[in-house]
């Protein structure tokens, strides 16, 4: 018998397949036993890529992605490098820990909008996947390159909009 319980809060490849998944976005997933936010395991054609992984952890301690198998590309972490396709330059990502509404083209069906966490001025994760779809999960299109992640900056900064004090 295997136990899977407590491993990869956000998603768990244990051998099968995933085919791929790209431009995620994995936020404060705990595991008790291992990947705080992924888990691939015997994982057969399962692909990872260009997704932002910050504040997942093990039992508290800091912890993203554990693997044996599957393919990991241009991934960004708040720890740095630890496998996964993790980058290992990666201390500003900028992301907004707020799941919040952030706007969307497309409403879901009950007129609400998927919620997401913003990445903001100056954040690493800016126009740098390698590869990606022509909208982020919102609707929203790409203005260069796609960003790493769930959400697709738009190079403006929300707070400017209220700099001369009229809200």
């Amino acid at each position: 018998m295997i136990k899977l319980s407590g491993s990869g809060r956000a998603i768990v490849v244990f051998q099968s397949t995933l085919s791929t998944a790209s431009l995620n976005t994995f936020y404060q997933n705990t595991a008790l036993n291992a990947g705080g936010a992924v888990w691939f395991s015997g994982a057969i054609n399962s692909n990872l890529n260009n997704s932002l992984f910050v504040g997942n952890n093990i039992n508290g301690t800091s912890n993203n992605c554990s693997t044996n198998s599957g393919t990991f590309e241009n991934n960004m972490s708040d720890i740095g490098g630890s496998g996964c396709g993790i980058n290992s330059d990666t201390a500003n990502i900028n992301l907004d820990t707020v799941l919040a509404n952030n706007g969307c083209l497309t409403p879901l069906a009950d007129g609400s909008c998927v919620l997401t966490h913003a990445i903001g001025v100056g954040s690493v994760a800016v126009d740098v996947a390698v590869t990606g779809t022509v909208t982020d999960q919102r609707g929203f299109g790409v203005t260069n390159t796609r960003d790493i992640g769930a959400f697709e900056f738009d190079g403006i900064n929300p707070d400017i909009i209220f700099e001369d004090r009229f809200e």
